[in-house]
């Protein structure tokens, strides 16, 4: 999966994805994202981010985790601190979604192509 236009992915995903997830869509992404990197991220991390209250993202990474979408692990090197990601069950239901997000690629590609072949000055596409 490609979160190549998070805008539209989130709007998505706020649409798509079940109810029962606890108002961290956001995070969630923010969290895939991560995953597909192969990494985690930490409380301080999801803050620079994100922005907002520390006590509101500790709420909702608690409900996430409480609901099942994302895991927390304590840090091997520092106990203070701990990393959240996502669960299998939350990429279950975001493969779910993997035709609608490749429809959103597909359309962000024709539009760039087309802006690309109407101004000479934007750069080539770069190869995958």
């Amino acid at each position: 999966m490609s979160f190549i236009l998070i805008r539209d992915i989130r709007d998505l995903a706020i649409t798509k994805l079940p109810s029962s997830i606890p108002g961290g869509h956001d995070i969630l992404i923010d969290l895939a994202a991560a995953h597909q990197l192969n990494r985690t991220l930490t409380m301080k991390q999801l803050l620079l981010i994100r922005g907002g209250s520390a006590t509101t993202l500790r709420r909702r990474l608690n409900q996430l985790v409480d609901a099942g979408y994302a895991t927390k692990v304590p840090n091997a090197r520092d106990a203070r601190s701990d990393h959240y990601s996502v669960t299998d069950r939350f990429l279950a239901l975001c493969a779910e979604l993997d035709d609608e997000l490749r429809q959103i690629s597909e359309l962000f590609e024709r539009r760039h192509a087309k802006r690309r072949a109407s101004d000479p000055e934007l750069p080539p596409k770069a190869p995958r």
